[in-house]
């Protein structure tokens, strides 16, 4: 079976985590189909190439967006039509609407192949304060719209994200919506006790409840609502801490609000760190802190309870779908019950150790890397069927 793959980046080999949860992914389906992967935008230049026994066909798109996506579009159209000429595919799956999702529908147009959509970020949501998602673009928004009607499915990888795309869809296509989650690697995301580090990963001074939190320093993120709760947990207990792990743009802003409230002892910056590195930090900690705003998924909150940690955040992607058993969900922006969460959690050991067991039984039973890989070569083999039984 020949399938083919369109998405905004992909590694430049198999030593690049440019999106982690698609190597892992294209390494196991690999194995299993015929995979030919149409990366956009990287790595830079143009050429194919070989990652986990899958073909990668590169276009080095760079950033350009607007009219400048039109000749990018059109060369990737042109590549899988060539491809689809020497095999046909049993079905286009793109990851995620907008580019990647042009790209197939239009190739799938063109060669009669059913196209896969999978949503996996703004696409569904338009937050206007913060100037995040693709619904605040009338134009992006209507192409994406026809993207995903056009599709044979869509899938998500919480009820959460399908619930927002459900408006879009007419009464007779919200049954095409789909949940199938991306896979966590469950034998390298496991409970153990960590390599011994030259530097502690959190402080050794900490007495109270040690947190992680693992994202991009975005604004959708919303570590500012998150330093507003530990510093409600702070005044309770003094010795607990907080790791951020991550990057981006806020760095120094968010840098700037924690000395405003008084945290620089409490919270650490540890920045962008290897992906085959963060299971020690989530064994380091006694609880995962999640704050965003919107996730479609959320991949570090599966990965933090594959290692056995419990989680705590705001009720979108995956953890609205773990709560409340296996996760402790609070509304968007809510300071106070972010904090009222960790207190109670720290305080109450059986329940933490009971929301841990909880969260790795369903990462092993819902979200593990092969059941993922499961679900999508099942999806791929019935619309290879439907596609053969339609001619």
């Amino acid at each position: 079976m020949k399938v083919a793959w369109v998405v905004p980046g992909f590694s430049a080999d198999e030593s690049d985590w440019c999106i982690p949860a698609l190597l892992d992914l294209a390494r196991v389906l690999a194995q299993r189909v015929e995979l030919h992967i149409f990366t956009l935008r990287y790595p830079p230049g143009r050429r194919t190439y070989r990652v986990y026994g899958a073909t990668v066909h590169s276009f080095g798109g760079g950033l350009d967006t607007d009219w400048r996506n039109l000749p990018l579009w059109w060369r990737a159209v042109a590549a899988i039509w060539a491809e689809a000429r020497r095999g046909r595919f049993a079905g286009l799956h793109a990851f995620w609407l907008h580019d990647p999702g042009t790209v197939a529908t239009l190739a799938g147009f063109l060669t009669r192949t059913p196209v896969v959509l999978s949503l996996g970020g703004a696409e569904m949501v338009g937050l206007a304060d913060i100037g995040y998602g693709e619904q605040l673009h009338p134009r992006l928004a209507a192409l994406m719209r026809f993207n995903l009607r056009r599709a044979a499915c869509a899938t998500g990888g919480s009820r959460y994200v399908l619930g927002l795309a459900r408006p879009h869809l007419p009464p007779t296509a919200v049954a095409n919506l789909l949940l199938v989650p991306l896979g966590v690697d469950t034998s390298l995301f496991s409970p153990g006790v960590g390599a011994r580090h030259a530097v502690p990963l959190q402080p050794t001074d900490a007495t109270g409840p040690r947190l992680l939190h693992v994202g991009s320093l975005l604004p959708v993120k919303d570590q500012a609502t998150l330093f507003s709760a530990v510093r409600r947990v702070v005044d309770v207990e003094m010795g607990a801490r907080l790791t951020i792990v991550g990057g981006g743009p806020l760095e120094e802003v968010l840098r700037a609000r924690c000395r405003a409230l008084g945290l620089e002892a409490h919270v650490r910056f540890a920045g962008l760190v290897p992906h085959e590195r963060l299971p020690d930090y989530y064994r380091d900690a006694d609880l995962f802190v999640l704050s965003s705003r919107h996730e479609a998924q959320n991949m570090a909150a599966l990965e933090a309870a594959a290692c056995g940690l419990p989680i705590v955040g705001t009720a979108v992607g995956v953890i609205a779908d773990l709560a409340p058993e296996a996760a402790w969900a609070v509304p968007v922006g809510d300071a106070a019950g972010l904090a009222e969460a960790i207190l109670a959690l720290w305080r109450d050991g059986e329940r933490r150790a009971a929301m841990a067991q909880a969260a790795q039984a369903r990462v092993a039973a819902e979200y593990s890397l092969e059941r993922a890989a499961d679900r999508f070569f099942r999806l791929y083999r019935e619309l290879g069927e439907q596609r053969v039984s339609a001619h």
